[in-house]
């Protein structure tokens, strides 16, 4: 007969004659360590013993499958266990996830459209900025044309006219309330057409080639194609 009582109690369940229950906290981990714990003697167990073990002879393989199947069978007991203790911690973090994500899917759509419009700004400043400073420099220009005009006329060595500096824009804007955005220029490039990029910067696509490979290829310039023997366990 199952002592009932004697497994609530080993579980938590009871704490003392009157079957007092008591609530369990689900994210205890000590239980946990303890539930897979008792299975650490047997796995260390299972460990020497396939170290030690030789296949040289037909008992030896079917011992080998054996124990192999049997080390896979308690690695699928427990990942089942696994799976079951945080079935619903798994399940309340997806819910209160999605719930979430409907409040800050808008508030990422506010910050993307505010920074479109932050880097459109700043973009026209920096143009702006730029023509300035070509302003400047064409300035620059025609004066040291004439200064240097002038001075062959005197026959005097000229004077070396230096742009009107342009001030950069200030890269880091902030607000009041303590947010603060910054600008950052960064060159970027993009593949308009594949056939005409340099072989060094092509990478070998290891998908398209195992492939091919299953499809029947066995040989290919540059890659090597053997034959594995591998083994599949099943329980």
């Amino acid at each position: 007969m199952v002592d009932f009582e004697a497994a609530l109690r080993k579980e938590g369940q009871i704490v003392d004659a009157e079957f007092t229950p008591v609530s369990v906290d689900p994210f205890d981990l000590d239980r946990v360590k303890e539930q897979f714990g008792r299975h650490l003697q047997t796995i260390n167990a299972m460990l020497d013993q396939a170290n030690e073990h030789n296949v040289n002879s037909q008992d030896a393989l079917e011992n080998a499958v054996a124990m192999a199947g049997d080390a896979k069978s308690l690695g699928k007991e427990l990942e089942a266990k696994r799976k079951e203790i945080v079935k619903d911690p798994n399940r309340y973090v997806k819910s209160v996830n999605a719930f979430v994500k409907k409040f800050v899917r808008p508030l990422n759509t506010i910050e993307s459209i505010l920074k479109t419009k932050i880097a459109q700004y700043n973009h026209k400043l920096e143009m702006a900025r730029r023509e300035a400073e070509q302003k400047a420099r064409e300035e620059a220009a025609r004066l040291q044309a004439e200064i240097d005009r002038e001075a062959k006329e005197k026959h005097i060595e000229p004077t070396e006219v230096v742009p009107v500096a342009v001030p950069e824009i200030e890269k880091v804007t902030r607000s009041e309330s303590g947010a603060a955005a910054h600008t950052r220029k960064v060159w970027k490039a993009e593949v308009v057409d594949a056939n005409e990029v340099p072989r060094e910067f092509c990478a070998p696509d290891m998908k398209l080639i195992n492939e091919a490979v299953r499809a029947g290829i066995r040989e290919m310039a540059g890659v090597r194609i053997w034959e594995d023997i591998q083994t599949i366990l099943r329980t």
